[in-house]
């Protein structure tokens, strides 16, 4: 947006300095004249600052990619959900909110025991059509601006492959960079299904080294190595 500056403005002047000693206060006499705040008019030329011609082009480019790819995030995240609900043991509606938020104990104690879980299908079909039909990866970024600062994602996993999988589809882009380093502890079938999905995204990484990460963070280093 092009801004200028008032073409008229008032600028102070104070008669300082030898001159004004020799003169023995002349010129202020002069300057005040009727003027006694020693104010005088300036003319300044209008200026107009403009951005660069290049810059210009990118906003309308950006903006114009905008508009044309604008997903319907709500859907997706309906189709991820959809798709593992079933796996998930709780039903939120039978619990006493009410009894809670007052602080019963032993309402709380006997919730706690029965409280959310998952289970990991046995049955689950890895093939790169089959991961991409339960879930939803955007084909191409949001914006231009994503599209040119890529951003890169580094993971120490070890189980709940299918949680893994419908978060890695809610903040999937294309352009970005995806590394899950599996701990040693995890199971093979774990492993293996990690493999698969590595196969179906050239941007997903799974490094062949493994090393036992416990919860103080041992031999993590190890695999911060890996990852970079």
């Amino acid at each position: 947006m092009p801004t200028s500056i008032p073409e008229k403005v008032h600028v102070h002047v104070k008669n300082e300095g030898k001159d004004n000693k020799k003169n023995g206060g002349k010129e202020d006499k002069k300057v005040q004249g009727k003027d006694h705040d020693h104010k005088k008019d300036v003319q300044l030329k209008k200026v107009v600052a403009f951005p660069p011609a290049g810059l210009k082009d990118e906003i309308k480019e950006i903006a114009k990619s905008d508009k044309e790819f604008k997903p319907d995030l709500d859907e997706i995240n309906e189709k991820i959900w959809n798709s593992i609900k079933n796996e998930i043991r709780h039903k939120k509606e039978r619990i006493d909110c009410k009894r809670i938020i007052k602080g019963d104990e032993d309402y709380i104690k006997l919730e706690a025991k029965s409280r959310l879980t998952y289970t990991e299908p046995r049955n689950l079909f890895m093939d790169c059509r089959s991961i991409k039909e339960r879930n939803y990866f955007l084909e191409k970024p949001l914006s231009t601006e994503e599209g040119k600062y890529p951003l890169a994602y580094a993971r120490i996993v070890y189980k709940d492959y299918r949680i893994l999988e419908a978060e890695l589809a809610t903040n999937y882009r294309p352009q970005n960079w995806y590394c899950f380093a599996i701990d040693s502890k995890a199971r093979e079938l774990f492993g293996k299904r990690m493999r698969s999905l590595a196969k179906c995204f050239k941007n997903i990484i799974i490094p062949n080294i493994r090393y036992p990460v416990d919860r103080d963070g041992q031999f993590a280093y190890f695999l911060i190595y890996i990852l970079n």
